[in-house]
């Protein structure tokens, strides 16, 4: 194909090939260079019927498309690879700082119910020993283990109340929203946390359900 018509082609479909996500780069004679950033393997293997190729560094692929149709294929291509990846996340300490939200519901709640003040190491080492992932399971084992036993039912009412009434404030993004944003355009996102739906929706909920497919909390039936 002439030089000419290979640069009209490559301009044509280059918008095509960026709106589903990819970077695109035009190479040697028929050779196209698509940035598919961290899944470039998996797009690589995708394509391979296509002879897609590792490209100069671990986010690009390489191919050839030498004509009209097989562009139309390679987006279509591009289509259904999106629709066929989706990309999972936790929550808390993920997407979200938690630290000054559920860490200090703990220690303050620990403080009121026994009367001494709990150091931040103290839950630290609880949770490395396992089986204490849920905070007021946690606040529950630290009392008991402080003379005031208490249980996960009993502490949850004023440990809810506490972490709605402060977390609004306390708590933020740790990643751009714009970054997820673009990534929820390329692939379906879902976030799988071990929140309690109540405790997810009225904090984070405006900000992350808009942009997910789909928010998978802790005790929530779908």
């Amino acid at each position: 194909m002439p030089e000419t018509e290979t640069t009209k082609l490559h301009e044509e479909f280059a918008r095509g090939v960026q709106a589903r996500g990819f970077g695109f780069k035009p190479g040697n004679g028929t050779t196209v260079h698509l940035n598919a950033g961290f899944c470039a393997e998996e797009l690589q293997a995708f394509l391979k019927n296509m002879g897609a190729r590792p490209g100069a560094s671990a986010h690009h692929v390489s191919l050839d498309c030498a004509s009209r149709e097989q562009f139309v294929e390679l987006l279509s291509r591009l289509d259904d690879f999106n629709n066929s990846y989706a990309i999972s996340l936790d929550l808390d300490g993920t997407l979200v700082a938690t630290d000054a939200s559920y860490d200090k519901v703990v220690a303050d709640l620990v403080e009121r119910y026994t009367g001494t003040p709990l150091p931040a190491e103290e839950l630290m080492n609880l949770r490395l020993e396992g089986g204490f992932n849920d905070d007021w399971d946690a606040l529950a084992e630290l009392c008991t283990r402080r003379g005031t036993p208490k249980t996960h039912a009993e502490v949850e009412p004023d440990a809810v109340q506490y972490y709605l009434s402060i977390a609004k404030k306390t708590e933020f993004l740790l990643i751009e929203l714009e970054i997820l944003k673009k990534l929820a355009r390329k692939h379906r996102l879902f976030i799988i946390t071990g929140r309690p739906r109540n405790e997810y929706e009225g904090i984070w909920g405006h900000v992350f359900d808009p942009i997910c497919a789909q928010v998978y909390c802790a005790g929530a039936a779908y």
